[in-house]
């Protein structure tokens, strides 16, 4: 991969480019994968809203985050414990999402929508 944005990535064949990060959820840090939705029909690229939305994800991660607690907690009182953060996937149209774990319901976990809006879905209707 040339951009060197994304040259810690790799080629997860026909389903992501991915790589391994840290996010800070409710005053802790969890390991996560962040992966890149891709085309396996497409040559497997990365698209230019899936690059610039990475980019904006990168300089803003601090207030992201700060979106992200505030809209679980709006769902959940109990969030911070509840739920475990596991993936930020951004799909090809630039939409992107944190899939979490639920300790209540390991068949579903949730998806924090962040772009293109801010809401909290369970993972089996935003996948």
């Amino acid at each position: 991969m040339n951009d060197s944005i994304f040259k810690d990535f790799v080629l997860d064949t026909g389903i992501c480019w991915k790589t391994n990060a840290t996010i800070t959820y409710f005053g802790r840090n969890f390991p996560i994968k962040i992966c890149l939705d891709i085309d396996s029909e497409n040559n497997n690229i990365i698209t230019d809203e899936q690059k610039t939305v990475y980019r904006n994800y990168l300089k803003n991660q601090e207030s992201i985050s700060a979106t992200i607690e505030r809209l679980l907690q709006d769902f959940t009182k109990d969030a911070a414990v509840r739920f475990t953060p596991r993936t930020l996937l951004f799909q090809q149209d630039g939409s992107y999402a944190l899939l979490c774990d639920d300790e209540e319901d390991w068949d579903d976990g949730v998806a924090v929508c962040i772009s293109p809006e801010e809401k909290i879905e369970f993972q089996d209707d935003y996948l």
